[in-house]
């Protein structure tokens, strides 16, 4: 429970004001007020949703249906379900951007301004920013440095404190506290307060709620003077009139202030059926404030003129003590990190207490349609989307697989708000599978503003194209996690997800399927080698390691390795959760099928993915790996062009393309593939396993496939290929004596990854506890290596964090610089498993344990059932 204030306890003797008279006024503070209906726009598969929301507790559901759920966004408090938000007159959003204004003659003595504007999250251009604290239940409290030099032009610091109030069956009301230092010497600093609504319904004759902002009054409550701050009057916006979309609120704003011929309509002081009514056609109504420079000024404003006036001490007392109860329930929840063990220590105290709120603040939701191939097809129905986005400032937008290790992050403090944000984000993922084929999209841009940050080459997904199924670490973890409500969420997942695991399931099986070899040694009905569908050369997308070598031929029998072991693991999970004996049945074949069709011959005990047809090296035979055609887009009449890729040809001035003026001019040359050249016609072999080591290699290990007795040499090994691949900062991607290490585009070529570091630490520490009777010595190693990774990881974490403000996507691997997008919410963030409260690294792992269903006792590897 947590003690929420109502508004007559934040009633005060402090007198409203309309916005429009805020010059004069001085120190206050911001409290955005937004009454809020409930309802969740459910879409399509709305039913798995909303048998969720069964075993979800009401007061979860009031709290969270305003809040800042537009992550892609600075601060940006989002209602979950617009078209309630229009039914009963409350904003869609409602938010605050920042930035600068300049303006200078040209030549003939015309005022030509120019806009600097902070609200979409854009990496590198904040020092830093992001959640302090955040509880799952409407409270948090986000800061923001905005110091980077930028021509001098802003020097600002600025925090959102906000919490849930006066919660009713409607929702309540949502408060924020927004306090603002302008540091620079000499230049003002510029806020713009926004609201949102849908234009073809303002107006519209409906009766609004009581309490109701839809109607565009906006006041400010001041607690001093007002000399620090100018403010114009408010001015609603047509965004159609503009050619600007809606959501678009740094390109409106930059037009509002900087053109003079946009249309504003001023909203009336003390005029409220003037405000309702001039508002009707216009959708975003905007407040623009300058703070003079050197001041720090705080607002207090209410989106709802008509409840009377609000206490702002009340309010930060109120403030004050969800605070305290998010620091108390991180202490609770990791009791060894503040009790002397021997995770406590300060580095690690600010990993958890930096991830935790930040995973909870990356929570976005969306709606909109799926594109699809054949581009540029969109959906029939609209979707909606709850989820965690990996990146704010660069992948805003929902990721399968991501998604399965974000919400195992979720589930490791034993907090009820967060299994409820788990049983959402899982059962919203649900909604989005095609019902015919059990397909769910891999990359998931809904709507308009999602879409505008994702190439147009990667916005269409192919339904032949998967995704690794880690969403079910986190229904296993469900499943396993005991709890007061560990049997009403047993029973949620077996009869409302179920259906839907199972049609995923026998998607993977039909379409991801290999096929069948003219041997036919390992092809079987149904089969048992499966092959991720859309690999290049150059990428395999949908495994989820994009670059991470494969064979510099694809073919379609080929077998990977990484996917057949989630194969295992997907359907050991639906065996324990089903009591179906096909499953078992299933998992004994593909157990049985991963020794036939993945021992390499290259080493004993050695499992690696068998790439059937490649080109061989002339003189010594070894498989070629190195690509004989350019990398880089770049070619010559020595250097061909990726014959297999989109840019086949190169042009008379070197370049590689598919245009008629890369292969159909004088002098264009096209790359002829491999297979038909002469020169490489002989030198093709079959049967050939993958000689790289990495992370594939790792996989049955990293997923518990591998039975700790029977396959005890295949473990031995697996041992001695993490050794190859270990750094003082964490596991690397690739052997460092792998000639395509570090090369290309070097994205899973030698980096450090979150996911696989913390998987490898789970599995490395529990089948040490597994062969500690049977074999002594293999286990203390099995030990030691895994927490030389754990705490070479979390040092390499944390050093990003504190030295770079930031959780970082990736880290390279001889010095352990971060790399890639920041911040980096996702998987890095998801460290936090590692923190798992154990005096012991087996006891601090069980999160593995329950994530991939093995027994906790030693030398068992049956699924863990019992809670």
């Amino acid at each position: 429970d947590h003690p929420v204030p109502s508004l007559s306890d934040l009633m005060g003797g402090v007198r409203m004001l309309r916005c429009c008279t805020l010059s004069g006024m001085a120190l206050g503070h911001l409290l955005l007020m937004a009454v809020s209906d409930v309802g969740f726009m459910l879409g399509r598969g709305g039913g798995v949703l909303a048998q969720a929301y069964q075993v979800i507790p009401n007061d979860f559901k009031v709290s969270n249906a305003f809040g800042p759920f537009a992550p892609g966004n600075y601060v940006k408090i989002v209602h979950r379900n617009p078209k309630d938000a229009v039914a009963s007159g409350v904003p869609e959003s409602m938010g605050l951007a920042w930035g600068a204004v300049t303006s200078r003659k040209d030549a003939e003595g015309r005022e030509i301004k120019k806009a600097i504007v902070r609200n979409a999250c854009t990496q590198g251009e904040l020092t830093k920013y992001g959640f302090e604290a955040h509880d799952g239940m409407g409270y948090f409290k986000q800061t923001f440095t905005d110091t980077n030099e930028e021509k001098g032009k802003i020097k600002a610091l600025l925090s959102v404190e906000g919490m849930s109030i006066d919660r009713t069956e409607h929702g309540g009301e949502f408060a924020a506290v927004i306090e603002v230092t302008n540091q620079h010497a000499s230049k003002s600093l510029r806020l713009w307060f926004y609201d949102q609504r849908h234009r073809t319904m303002l107006g519209s004759g409906k009766k609004r709620m009581a309490g109701s902002v839809g109607n565009g009054e906006l006041s400010i409550t001041p607690l001093g003077e007002g000399e620090n701050f100018n403010a114009s009057k408010p001015y609603c916006l047509n965004a159609g009139d503009l050619r600007v979309p809606d959501w678009n609120i740094g390109a409106l704003i930059t037009k509002a202030v900087t053109s003079g011929k946009v249309k504003k309509l001023a909203i009336a002081d003390g005029d409220e059926q003037s405000a309702a009514e001039q508002s009707k056609f216009f959708a975003t109504c905007i407040h623009d404030i300058s703070i003079k420079a050197g001041a720090s000024v705080s607002f207090f404003l209410r989106s709802n003129s008509r409840s009377g006036g609000a206490s702002a001490e009340a309010l930060r007392k109120a403030l004050v003590a969800r605070h305290d109860q998010v620091a108390n329930a991180a202490k609770d929840a990791f009791p060894a990190l503040w009790g002397g063990d021997l995770l406590s220590t300060v580095a690690n105290k600010q990993l958890l207490t930096t991830a935790l709120p930040n995973i909870l603040g990356s929570i976005g939701s969306f709606q909109g349609r799926v594109p699809i191939e054949p581009a540029p097809r969109m959906r029939e129905q609209e979707d909606q989307l709850t989820c965690i986005v990996p990146s704010r400032s660069f992948f805003p937008r929902g990721f399968l697989w991501d998604e399965g290790f974000h919400v195992l992050a979720l589930l490791q403090p034993p907090m009820p708000q967060l299994r409820h944000w788990a049983l959402e984000i899982i059962g919203s993922w649900m909604t989005l599978q095609d019902e015919a084929t059990g397909w769910i999209p891999r990359e998931v841009p809904l709507g308009e503003e999602a879409l505008s940050r994702v190439p147009e080459q990667f916005r269409a997904q192919s339904q032949s194209v998967a995704n690794p199924p880690a969403l079910m670490l986190a229904v296993a973890t469900l499943w396993n996690t005991p709890g007061p409500e560990s049997k009403e969420v047993r029973e949620h997942i077996r009869t409302t997800w179920l259906p839907s695991l199972k049609r995923w399931f026998d998607y993977l099986i039909k379409v991801q399927a290999a096929s069948s070899r003219s041997a036919g040694w390992f092809w079987s009905d149904p089969p048992t080698c499966f092959r991720w569908k859309g690999r290049t050369p150059a990428h395999c997308l949908a495994s989820g390691l994009d670059d991470y070598p494969r064979g510099l031929l694809v073919n379609e029998d080929e077998c990977h390795l990484d996917l057949h072991a989630w194969m295992m693991l997907f359907a050991r999970i639906l065996g324990a959760i089903s009591g179906e004996r096909q499953y078992t049945d299933t998992y004994n074949n593909l157990r049985k099928a991963m020794f036939d069709t993945f021992k390499s011959p290259d080493a004993p005990n050695l499992l690696a993915d068998y790439i059937s047809k490649q080109p061989f090296n002339a003189s010594s035979h070894a498989t070629l790996v190195v690509p004989p055609w350019s990398t880089n887009g770049q070619c010559s009449s020595r250097v061909d062009c990726d014959p297999y890729s989109s840019n086949p040809c190169c042009s008379p001035s070197g370049w590689c393309g598919n245009s008629p003026d890369h292969c159909k001019c004088e002098g264009c040359r096209r790359s002829k593939p491999l297979q038909e050249r002469k020169e490489w016609a002989r030198r093709i072999k079959d049967g050939v396993h993958s000689p790289h080591v990495g992370y594939v290699s790792l996989f049955p290990m990293l997923l518990g496939v591998l039975d700790p007795v029977d396959d005890r040499p295949y473990l031995a090994t697996m041992v001695q290929l993490t050794k190859r691949l270990l750094t003082p900062h964490g596991l690397a991607s690739l052997d460092p004596k792998d000639p395509l290490y570090r090369s290309g585009e070097d994205y899973w070529r030698g980096k450090l990854w979150g996911n696989i570091n913390a998987l490898s630490v789970g599995s490395l520490a529990n089948y040490a506890a597994m062969l500690a009777d049977a074999d002594p010595a293999l286990s203390a190693d099995m030990s030691a290596l895994a927490e030389k990774i754990r705490s070479g990881w979390l040092k390499t974490v944390h050093r990003g964090v504190d030295e770079h403000n930031f959780f970082y996507e990736n880290f390279e691997p001889e010095k352990g610089e971060p790399r890639g997008a920041a911040p980096f919410t996702g998987w890095t963030a998801a460290s936090v498993v590692l923190l798992s409260t154990g005096h012991e690294i087996q006891e601090a792992t069980t999160w593995w344990r329950r994530a991939v269903m093995i027994g906790s006792d030693k030398g068992t590897h049956a699924p863990e059932t019992e809670l």
